[in-house]
């Protein structure tokens, strides 16, 4: 509502009531869980101020959100040492770095998007064919998701859930932009639905676990694509040959062997979703 100051000052309180639980913190799974949570906000607001400043943003300000960037990917990094008071507050650090670059960056209208540029940024690609393919991808996630019993990944999946519905309202009210973006939160949620689920899995789940890796190669796809980064595009083609492995394993019944492959492919696939800050 333009109230600056309120807003600075209910966010500096907010800060310190975060660093307050940071110091209090404690090895436990509720406490990997609330850290888990607080990465997944930072990821999601640094992609928003991705699509804020826009291909063309002026070269200080691209510098500031690849620190910011940096700093998340070690956050992430302590996260998986079970290192939960330096991680989270590295993602607070670099969360309040990406709040900054949005308030203070200078973007105006002319600095991000403008119509019709969510096409553009997907290489043209309508909205309906991307839509129908989450919509599908959404479907066969949400079937697996009922057939455990995890409540993260459940909650993921109720994310995209909402922001594919949210998509297509944008995309009717004309507002592609947002729809753009909506589309992209609804692809990064699924793949964090299907993360959790692909976390822990015993011998007499392989069967469901490589369909279920399959469906995240496939929704991986296109951001892998799209980053024109050639490590990056190795590391999936390594994941799809380690899953064909473990599917040829599974087709022989060596289950063990299919499921060191698979958990192959899910390692490749976690690097992958990390560097892509998805």
């Amino acid at each position: 509502r333009g109230q600056l100051r309120q807003a600075e000052r209910m966010t500096q309180m907010v800060r310190r009531n975060l660093l307050d639980l940071w110091s209090a913190f404690r090895q436990n799974e509720d406490n990997f869980n609330e850290v888990e949570r607080q990465l997944e906000h930072t990821d999601r607001a640094m992609q928003e101020a991705r699509d804020q400043i826009g291909p063309d943003a002026a070269p200080p300000l691209v510098r500031r959100l690849e620190g910011a960037t940096d700093m998340q990917r070690r956050a992430w990094d302590l996260y998986r040492q079970r290192q939960l008071r330096p991680a989270l507050k590295l993602t607070l650090q670099a969360r309040d770095m990406v709040m900054n670059i949005v308030a203070g960056g200078g973007m105006g209208p002319s600095h991000g998007p403008g119509p019709g540029a969510g096409d553009r940024e997907n290489g043209g690609i309508a909205f309906e064919p991307r839509f129908d393919r989450l919509h599908d991808a959404a479907e066969r996630v949400g079937e697996r998701v009922k057939e455990t019993d995890n409540a993260a990944a459940r909650e993921m999946w109720q994310h995209a859930q909402a922001a594919l519905e949210d998509a297509r309202a944008a995309h009717d009210n004309g507002d592609d932009r947002r729809a753009d973006l909506l589309l992209r939160q609804t692809r990064e949620f699924l793949e964090r639905a299907m993360r959790q689920m692909q976390r822990e899995v015993r011998g007499e789940e392989i069967g469901g676990l490589i369909a279920s890796v399959r469906d995240r190669l496939d929704l991986l796809s296109t951001p892998v694509h799209d980053s024109e980064d050639r490590h990056i595009q190795q590391w999936y083609d390594e994941a799809r040959q380690h899953l064909e492995r473990a599917q040829d394993a599974l087709n022989n019944g060596t289950l063990q062997s299919a499921l060191v492959q698979t958990r192959k492919a899910v390692s490749l696939m976690d690097k992958i979703a990390d560097e892509l800050g998805i």
